[in-house]
């Protein structure tokens, strides 16, 4: 169901316009909750000292694109976003009829 609604979004609006969409709907969402998430995580591990957070670092902003499984819950947005360009990339460029 949704590749045959990523073509036709893709036939209505084209291929740029689409990733501008996703763009807006998913990866900026991940983006500012993510660090909203992280700043927390950050502020309560020193604020609170517990030893259960001492794994948390700025590092996990960068993580947030490059490895989202280990900065908390929004991994499947960055899945999300990542499977629906390369998708609806190949479908556009390719001209596949997939």
């Amino acid at each position: 169901m949704s590749g045959h609604l990523v073509g036709r979004s893709l036939n209505k609006e084209g291929l740029i316009n689409y990733i501008g969409d996703r763009t807006n709907n998913i990866l900026y969402p991940l983006l500012v909750w993510g660090a909203i998430e992280i700043t927390f995580k950050i502020l309560s591990a020193r604020l609170t000292h517990l030893t259960i957070h001492t794994n948390v670092s700025p590092m996990k902003y960068f993580k947030l694109i490059t490895d989202p499984r280990q900065t908390g819950r929004f991994w499947y947005l960055n899945a999300l976003f990542c499977i629906g360009v390369i998708y609806a990339s190949i479908k556009s460029i390719l001209k596949l009829k997939l």
